[in-house]
C-alpha cells in the first residue's frame, strides 16, 4: 500500500497524464476528449492495481473487502454513527430529484422516436 503522503503527488501526476493525452491532436483538449483520456487512464490502471493485487493471496483478500464493503466484524453501533448522513443524504436526494432531472433533460426536444405512439397518427 502508498502511504498517504505519497498519494497527492501520484494523483498529480495521473491528472497530467490524462491531460497530456486529452489535449494531443488538432483539436486539443476538449471536455470530451478528457473525459476519454480519463476513462482510459483510470482503466489502465485499475488493470494494475489488480494485477499486483492477484499475486498476493492475503493482500487479494484485503482489497476485496475494502473494495466491496463489509460489516462483518463491526459493532451495531457504526450503523447508528452514519445515520444522520444516511438520513440527510436520502432527503436531500428527494428534495432535489426534480431539479435533477429537469437538469439531466437539457434545453434539447426529444428526439422523434423509432416506435411512434399510436396516438401520435404516424
Amino acid at each position: 500500500m502508498a502511504s498517504s503522503g505519497s498519494r497527492s503527488p501520484a494523483a498529480a501526476a495521473v491528472a497530467v497524464l490524462v491531460y497530456l493525452l486529452g489535449a494531443t491532436g488538432r483539436s486539443g483538449a476538449t471536455p470530451v476528449r478528457l473525459a476519454l483520456a480519463g476513462t482510459a487512464v483510470g482503466a489502465s490502471l485499475q488493470g494494475v492495481i489488480y494485477a499486483v493485487a492477484l499475486v498476493d493471496p492475503t493482500t487479494f483478500d484485503q482489497f476485496r473487502v475494502w473494495r466491496v464493503g463489509s460489516l462483518t466484524g463491526r459493532d451495531p453501533g457504526a450503523l447508528l454513527q452514519v445515520l444522520p448522513f444516511l438520513a440527510v443524504g436520502a432527503l436531500l436526494a428527494l428534495g432535489l430529484s426534480r431539479a435533477l432531472n429537469a437538469l439531466a433533460l437539457g434545453r434539447r426536444p426529444p428526439a422523434p422516436s423509432a416506435f411512434p405512439s399510436p396516438a401520435s397518427g404516424r
